[in-house]
């Protein structure tokens, strides 16, 4: 009774001090323990003879308080009255931005796209509406929109790729709903930057230095590239027999491993 800040989707349980439910009873056929106002969809059910558990489904709306009314019919399976029935309330935690995605410390990759992670579900028109990823020229990116987890998860996929070096701005303003109507309160804004014009920016080893016949050359680039093509845009000199390749992702590094002959200048171009 009167708890505050509720997490939406959590169940809402009743029990009772004696059964209710008769034993080898059929479960969902039995009258709900309570009702909810306002009212609220979802799943009831009897977890045993005096335990019973409603799902809320998606969830409650956010910073509303609810209350609970038990059901004045029920009775104990030997007949006896429910005496005690007093409602009880409670109050949904107000919807809050969980997670935001890329991190906006690294650069962006061009194909980026922009995930809102919500505690509760949201207004789906309502954050369309309060959501923009603004380009370096100052208008707005187009892109699509999609929701997943029962509307706590907003991803926004640009329609085109964005441009290299060059700095977008996310906003979320506060006046965003969550399904319940209230609003998120906080505006969320961040300056991010995407990744630079492509280069080799580093290379092991250097240039005239040399490597053990059975290392690995890595190359080093400013932004990602087609982990599938990028060796075809690699060629070494006099031809290594058996020349294989991996991408680190994390370090937009290309490693480049085969038998290499001792004593023998090669050229990577």
């Amino acid at each position: 009774p009167d708890a505050l800040d509720v997490d939406p989707s959590a169940p809402i349980v009743a029990a009772f001090n004696r059964p209710i439910v008769p034993l080898g009873a059929d479960l969902a056929a039995q009258p709900a323990a309570f009702t909810l106002e306002p009212a609220v969809q979802g799943r009831g059910e009897w977890l045993n003879t005096s335990t019973y558990v409603f799902y809320p489904q998606p969830a409650l709306a956010g910073g509303v308080r609810y209350t609970a009314v038990p059901n004045p019919d029920l009775k104990s399976v030997d007949g006896g009255p429910l005496t005690e029935a007093q409602p009880w309330s409670f109050t949904t935690v107000t919807p809050k931005l969980l997670s935001f995605e890329p991190e906006t410390e690294i650069p962006w990759r061009l194909d980026a796209k922009v995930v809102l992670t919500f505690n509760q579900p949201m207004n789906r028109d309502s954050v369309a509406a309060n959501f923009s990823l603004m380009g370096p020229n100052g208008t707005p990116v187009p892109g699509a929109v999609e929701w997943g987890q029962d509307d706590t998860v907003f991803t926004f996929t640009p329609s085109a790729l964005l441009a290299r070096g060059a700095n977008y701005t996310v906003t979320l303003n506060g006046a965003a709903q969550g399904l319940g109507g209230a609003t998120l309160g906080q505006t969320f804004s961040a300056s991010v930057m995407t990744v630079a014009p492509l280069q080799v920016v580093n290379s092991e080893p250097a240039p005239g230095q040399p490597v053990d016949p059975r290392g690995t050359l890595s190359l080093y680039f400013s932004a990602p590239v087609n982990e599938k093509t990028v060796k075809d845009y690699v060629t070494i000199s006099p031809q290594v027999s058996d020349l294989n390749y991996y991408f680190d992702t994390d370090r937009y590094a290309l490693g480049l491993y085969g038998y290499f002959n001792p004593n023998q200048t090669y050229t990577l171009r």
